[in-house]
């Protein structure tokens, strides 16, 4: 299985009266898996995936909601997994380097409210205090930005 993360460069997920407090779980649990059941919501889903993971891993495929996932005690963590088929007259590569996945799985870290289409509604983005070094004292020291991997998120605004 695939795992990834659906962040800026995938389909903007947008909920009518989602609540970012999660206090209301199994309503925003609804909303979140009523957007996933709408194919149309995230139909250019496979070409970005396409742009992303390269042509030879994930060309010719069709993706098929499965289910969506919550992680988390008080606030949730979506994830939602597809099963990846070949489209018709094309099949999957099963081994080697470029062998594909049947299954991919999206951690959902960005969502919006309608009308608030602008500030994302996840209370928590996947950071962490490990992503950091806490031994430099030097600005910009070259070590440190070589080996820290920094991930930004982006949105169309």
């Amino acid at each position: 299985m695939l795992n990834l993360y659906w962040d800026g460069f995938m389909s903007k997920i947008v909920l009518d009266n989602f609540d970012k407090t999660w206090e209301q779980n199994s309503e925003n649990e609804r909303k979140i898996r009523e957007w996933f059941r709408e194919a149309s919501n995230w139909a250019g889903l496979s070409d970005q995936l396409t742009k992303k993971l390269g042509a030879e891993r994930f060309k010719n495929v069709k993706l098929t909601y499965k289910e969506v996932t919550f992680s988390g005690d008080d606030i949730k963590t979506p994830t939602v997994t597809f099963t990846v088929a070949a489209k018709e007259g094309y099949t999957l590569v099963d081994s080697g380097e470029n062998a594909s996945a049947t299954e991919i799985s999206l951690v959902v870290r960005v969502l919006y409210n309608r009308g608030s289409e602008s500030t994302i509604q996840m209370p928590i983005q996947g950071a962490s205090s490990s992503a950091a070094p806490g031994n430099t004292k030097t600005p910009n020291n070259a070590t440190v930005i070589k080996n820290v991997n920094v991930y930004l998120n982006y949105t169309d605004i």
